[in-house]
């Protein structure tokens, strides 16, 4: 959603996933105030329950952030509620380690994708989503 998009806290030696929560509470109160960028919190630093997720946070991208700012429900947690055209909003939370990464796929067909991307992601297929995928053999 922005020029930094998401800052998670992971607890990694030594700290209680709390204390990195308060972390990304004390980081993104500082990002608002000093930088007058909207923030949002996600995972165990949220809010409000609505914005645990952060696909749910995420949602509509730098592209909509501007109309979601006017929404009273999406008022950011620190900084101001008003797009900042040239940093964005920042998504700040604490959240348990996480190995993310990308896959070229040597196909234009979006459904494919998304099949591929939740057989393998950690939230997966829910139980009774048909595998959709057209594709004979993606090139990886």
């Amino acid at each position: 959603m922005g020029a930094t998009d998401v800052l998670p806290f992971v607890p990694v030696a030594g700290l209680s996933m709390e204390e990195c929560a308060e972390m990304a509470r004390k980081v993104g109160s500082r990002i608002g105030k000093e930088l007058q960028i909207p923030v949002f919190l996600y995972e165990r630093a949220a809010s409000r329950p609505e914005r645990v997720n952060l696909a749910t946070v995420r949602k509509g991208e730098y592209e909509g952030l501007a109309a979601k700012l006017k929404s009273p429900e999406w008022r950011p947690d620190f900084g101001p509620a008003e797009m900042n055209v040239r940093s964005g909003a920042v998504i700040c939370g604490a959240r348990p380690f996480l190995i993310a990464y990308n896959v070229t796929l040597n196909t234009r067909d979006k459904m494919g994708a998304n099949d591929i991307a939740l057989d393998i992601r950690e939230k997966g297929r829910p139980p009774g989503l048909p595998i959709r995928r057209s594709i004979t053999a993606m090139a990886i």
